[in-house]
């Protein structure tokens, strides 16, 4: 393979990355940009070519071509500095181009040479507004919220309210997400985003059972395209959780499966895509897991669970062939990883899990089909709740 090639003659340790590092690194692209010159690598159309893996040829994101996106990539992966799979990050300029600055970015990440530079910036929807939650002109947050519904989209390529989503508010089941509020992200030291949300456990349509509020601190790692982000959590009940009407959820996560659809391959297929492929459920107390694979089980109650728990949703990359489907073609992208880590501070509950796949919407990639929450069963005496909780959030798998 053309890229298992040039790694084993430029073989870099991300441990001694240094101006000498840089000038390998620089010299390998001369020389691959030569070659591309050379065959007119730019325009040159590999469609028809029997092959089974288009990146074997160079062609790392199957688009049937090998342009400047392929080159990074395997700079990437001959640096030893990230998986070939870390490929949106790239479009610094947010563009949808890959061109000479993205290039010129990667020589600087991986050479440590690249320093945080965070900001925030405030945009409007039709039916609410966003933050962007930016470091080093690159989007790795966006904070939505959505006529009083506050949603976090991690690694957003677009504006869409669509993906791997954390509806980060608590509810009583069957409510409508609303009551929410968020105060302007402060840059801290240049070194983190402090992010800070408040409002009322929403109840029916339009009642509250209590109030909440959430500080949260993000951080983004550009080393590895990578999210952490710790927070304190904060319910409090206006009565005992056993007089509420329903069970108390912390907070929902949304996405997509898409079963059986048509898929941009070089050898036309179908097979499963979406936002995400499965999750795994962790009890922290006593190391027991559970996978959930939603085209295996339409829904997972997990009742008992723990009084710590671990979420983990595996990213997906989304290559669906829309235009077979009789829309739009999309262009394919990854969607990030998210793992979320749940602590107590004295409050004693029993958190349970509830995850629904639905399955009449298994091949509309326009809409979430999948929800899961944790929850508190209104069965407890208790009024006030603390959490700690942990998100990591990674582009790539």
């Amino acid at each position: 393979m053309l890229i298992l090639k040039f790694k084993e003659i430029f073989d870099l340790n991300i441990k001694y990355l240094n101006l000498y590092k840089i000038i390998k690194i620089v010299f390998l692209s001369l020389i691959i940009s030569f070659m591309l010159f050379v065959i007119n690598a730019s325009s040159f159309d590999i469609t028809g070519l029997n092959i089974n893996k288009s990146y074997d040829q160079g062609d790392i994101n199957c688009d049937n071509k090998i342009d400047l996106f392929d080159l990074i990539t395997v700079l990437k992966i001959c640096s030893g500095y990230n998986d070939e799979f870390l490929l949106n990050g790239f479009d610094i300029g947010n563009n949808n181009k890959i061109q000479q600055e993205e290039l010129i970015y990667l020589f600087l990440t991986i050479s440590g040479q690249q320093k945080d530079n965070y900001e925030v910036k405030k945009g409007d929807y039709s039916d609410g507004f966003y933050y962007d939650l930016i470091n080093n002109n690159y989007c790795f947050m966006k904070i939505i919220n959505k006529n009083g519904e506050i949603i976090f989209k991690a690694h957003p390529f677009d504006s869409n309210i669509f993906g791997n989503l954390l509806h980060f508010q608590p509810f009583l089941t069957g409510a409508k997400l609303k009551n929410a509020s968020i105060i302007t992200p402060t840059v801290i030291n240049n070194s983190s985003i402090n992010v800070f949300a408040l409002g009322g456990v929403s109840e029916g349509d339009d009642s509250v059972f209590g109030t909440w509020s959430l500080i949260m601190d993000f951080k983004y790692y550009l080393n590895d395209n990578t999210i952490i982000a710790t927070c304190r959590y904060d319910i409090n009940l206006k009565d005992s959780l056993e007089n509420a009407s329903q069970n108390l959820n912390l907070f929902l996560l949304s996405g997509n499966f898409l079963y059986n659809v048509p898929l941009i391959n070089p050898i036309p297929v179908t097979g499963n895509s979406g936002t995400l492929r499965y999750f795994e459920f962790e009890n922290l107390s006593n190391s027991n897991f559970i996978s959930w694979y939603p085209d295996q089980q339409s829904e997972l109650l997990l009742n008992n669970t723990a009084d710590h728990l671990f979420i983990k949703l595996f990213g997906q990359y989304f290559n669906v062939d829309t235009l077979k489907m009789g829309y739009d073609p999309l262009k394919p992208q990854y969607f990030p990883d998210m793992n979320i880590k749940i602590t107590q501070e004295q409050n004693n509950c029993n958190l349970e899990l509830s995850c629904k796949y639905l399955v009449e919407d298994n091949k509309n990639f326009e809409k979430q089909n999948i929800f899961v929450s944790p929850f508190i069963k209104n069965e407890s005496s208790i009024k006030n709740l603390r959490f700690n909780i942990e998100l990591i959030s990674k582009l790539g798998y």
